[in-house]
């Protein structure tokens, strides 16, 4: 025996998910939440990214940035 199923709707408690996209403090590109968790300090701030210091360095410009703030 087949059921019929329902449509959805937004009254059944289904909401989408808000995208709270992370950014650099110092330039304000976007970064992905897995990069803001490795590279942003406690305060969650982020003083480096791709779009703004070389790949190699960014734990290292990251830390000089957050000295000067």
């Amino acid at each position: 025996m087949v059921f019929p199923v329902p449509p959805l709707s937004i009254d059944a408690g289904i909401r989408s998910p808000v995208n709270t996209m992370s950014e650099c403090n110092h330039c304000g590109a976007h970064v992905s939440e897995r990069f803001a968790r490795v590279f942003a300090d406690e305060h969650g701030d982020i003083y480096a990214c791709p779009s703004c210091s070389a790949n190699a360095g960014i734990a290292e410009v990251a830390r000089q940035r957050a000295r000067r703030v």
